[in-house]
């Protein structure tokens, strides 16, 4: 198949999606994603207060403001109070929008591969037999694709800054990085249906890379997703391992 009917099978993945999760009952899957999102905000957010508190006491000892100030020095410790507490809070948001959605994909691991492995029953009636071994090599697996995934997409987000400072190819670098989020993101998810297979990760990448459309696609989504405040991290990774495990098994239905 081309890059862009293998595109169209992912792209249809979601399409098909919403008949599963609203009619047969994976709605309830998102309640996950709900409770670790909410655990990761507000528990990272009373961590950075924390933080800042603490950093705000030690500077303040440090320069020798911590006891009571008047005129410029009341000033100054109010200043730096105001610095460090903004600093940090910046700090937060980035890391948090940058990398929540690979922790909550890590933590979402042994969900996603229960909920791809119930798509895949609903729409074939191959039922899997629980298996504690094989479910704990399911879960360390995914967090290994996510983790790899990260490492890749951010080695090739710092090289491409080299880029940044050519006329004309720096306006193509957002473009560029949106897509190879949109690979690896689609490679995570599909790779719940390979690994339920028993393709080793070689074997999975190798069909990935042969299927990059529909990896893509199914990325693309879900990248757009996660555009949607707060909301876009508790919908989409449920949509998207749904929409995979649709699209995989199309995929698999025309080789055969």
């Amino acid at each position: 198949m081309s890059f862009w009917k293998n595109a169209g099978v992912g792209f249809r993945g979601y399409g098909k999606s919403f008949d599963l999760i609203f009619n047969k009952g994976l709605w309830v899957y998102f309640f996950y994603p709900l409770v670790i999102t909410l655990f990761l905000f507000f528990g990272g957010y009373a961590l950075i207060h924390h933080l800042s508190d603490e950093l705000e006491k030690w500077f303040l000892r440090f320069t020798g403001l911590s006891g009571d100030t008047e005129g410029f020095f009341s000033f100054l410790k109010g200043f730096l109070s105001f610095f460090i507490t903004l600093s940090l809070n910046i700090i937060f948001w980035f890391v948090f929008s940058t990398f929540s959605k690979y922790i909550t994909l890590i933590l979402l691991s042994p969900l996603l591969a229960l909920l791809s492995e119930k798509t895949e029953e609903l729409l074939t009636g191959n039922k899997y037999t629980f298996n504690a071994d094989r479910f704990v090599r399911d879960i360390w697996r995914g967090i290994l694709i996510a983790l790899r995934n990260m490492l890749l997409e951010f080695s090739i987000i710092i090289c491409s800054l080299i880029l940044i400072f050519i006329p004309l190819v720096n306006f193509l670098i957002p473009v560029v990085l949106f897509f190879v989020s949109a690979y690896f993101y689609g490679f995570s998810m599909i790779d719940y249906t390979n690994e339920r297979r028993r393709m080793k990760i070689s074997q999975s990448i190798a069909f990935i890379r042969k299927h990059k459309g529909a990896a893509i696609a199914n990325g693309s989504i879900y990248a757009i997703l996660l555009w949607i405040p707060f909301i876009g991290i508790i919908f989409a990774p449920v949509f998207a391992v749904v929409a995979a495990t649709i699209s995989v098994h199309e995929l698999t239905e025309k080789k055969n």
